[in-house]
């Protein structure tokens, strides 16, 4: 995703709480186009937020789990 996309999404990020925010939960095309990068610093949002990860996963509200990934990994996104 494009740095300048990434900190307009960043911004909104900040000011909601993530897991029970509809536009996060809508857009599935947000999360896949993360970078590596982009995903971890999201990931951290949602930890200082008050998320606890079970198993690296954290669970959005539409079910959307968002995984911790490690350097040789890509983003692993799934919908149970």
């Amino acid at each position: 995703m494009k740095i300048s996309e990434f900190k307009k999404w960043y911004q909104r990020a900040q000011q909601v709480n993530i897991v029970n925010d509809d536009v996060f939960n809508c857009a599935v095309h947000f999360w896949i186009s993360l970078t590596e990068l982009q995903h971890k610093k999201m990931y951290s949002l949602l930890i200082f937020q008050g998320n606890v990860p079970i198993d690296g996963e954290i669970r959005m509200a539409n079910g959307l789990g968002i995984l911790d990934i490690d350097t040789e990994s890509e983003v692993k996104i799934w919908n149970t």
